[in-house]
């Protein structure tokens, strides 16, 4: 049903990621210090003239590995530090991505405010609003939105975050995304909608809320299926009947 959650699941796995091994005792020394959230070890490092852009094998800078692990203080000291907040690791992830997949919303916060890059892209495409909504991260979301991202920006396949969202069963995020204007409507290339997303994997509450924004009940994708057919397929009565309720036609 969906290309871009391998894809995001696969990024997941690679960020999964940060017991690569130090490039040097200094770098070791200011991870660890970012990691274990002792401010004012971080601010002598940093005083002594570590370098703070160092990175270990995976290219992972400490204010990355701080912002993965949501140490705030710490990052606070690195972006004062002048850490770079668009540093990217090997992966193409950077310290944005990976807390908004951790769901820190206080530290995307501050990133934001720092300048980080709200569209930066991840070697497989992934953005911070993409896995966030994959993970059902709906503070996230909304730090995301409030600081300008786009709630309709699409993938390489044409999917949405709230197709991610619906498809995944995060009521949360459907909810914070809607909020965000996102549009109920958005189809994939192949014309696979929100609301067929979430009614084919079962998602009522989800199913009743997109229907409440306003998707369209009878679209149908490339291949002539719908919602009501999705969801009939799978079995899943509930939606199938909450569809015929609000006008799915057979």
């Amino acid at each position: 049903m969906i290309s871009l959650g391998k894809l995001l699941l696969a990024l997941a796995i690679a960020i999964g990621l940060s017991a690569a091994v130090p490039a040097n005792a200094q770098q070791l020394g200011l991870s660890d210090a970012a990691l274990d959230g002792d401010v004012v070890r971080v601010k002598s490092l940093l005083a002594a003239g570590v370098d703070v852009e160092a990175k270990n094998k995976g290219g992972y800078t400490a204010l990355i590995l701080a912002s993965e692990s949501g140490r705030l203080e710490p990052v606070r000291v690195l972006i004062e530090g002048k850490a770079d907040v668009n540093a990217k690791a090997v992966n193409g992830a950077t310290a944005l991505i990976l807390a908004s997949s951790r769901g820190h919303a206080d530290i995307v916060r501050v990133l934001l405010a720092a300048g980080a890059d709200i569209n930066a892209k991840a070697a497989n495409g992934a953005t911070a609003l993409f896995i966030s909504a994959q993970s059902g991260q709906a503070q996230v979301l909304e730090a995301l939105l409030a600081g300008g991202a786009d709630a309709n920006a699409r993938a390489a396949d044409g999917h949405t975050a709230l197709y991610l969202a619906s498809y995944n069963g995060h009521f949360d995020a459907v909810r914070a995304l809607l909020a965000g204007k996102a549009d109920a409507n958005a189809a994939a290339a192949n014309g696979v909608t929100p609301l067929m997303g979430a009614a084919y994997a079962g998602r009522l509450d989800i199913t009743r809320a997109l229907l409440d924004a306003g998707a369209d009940v009878n679209a149908k994708t490339k291949d002539g299926k719908s919602a009501l057919s999705l969801a009939s397929k799978n079995g899943h009565t509930e939606e199938a009947e909450l569809l015929r309720q609000r006008g799915a036609k057979e």
